[in-house]
């Protein structure tokens, strides 16, 4: 009983290891965030991609806007549009 329970994790872990592989894989090829950090140079992380399509979200990494969201209430949009207008 105890080497049948063997042969499934032997298989269960190489199909983790497949799935593993093709993850690595894809988090390999997605595009550099490329926005102009502090110092000059640029950024170097990987875009933040959506897990349903994966595509780019927006092409920013998580720290460069890659995760924002943008104001979700009336008084945030509102802030949003006078800022704008101010030419901050």
């Amino acid at each position: 009983m105890n080497g049948r329970y063997q042969k499934i994790l032997d298989i269960l872990r190489y199909i983790m290891k497949c799935i593993g592989s093709i993850k690595s894989k894809w988090r390999r090829n997605r595009p550099l965030c490329g926005a102009k950090c502090r110092d000059g140079h640029t950024c170097k992380a990987k875009a933040v991609v959506n897990p349903n399509t994966d595509q780019p979200v927006n092409g920013r990494c998580r720290i460069y806007g890659g995760l924002s969201t943008g104001a979700k209430t009336k008084m945030g949009r509102e802030k949003c549009k006078q800022a704008a207008k101010k030419g901050c």
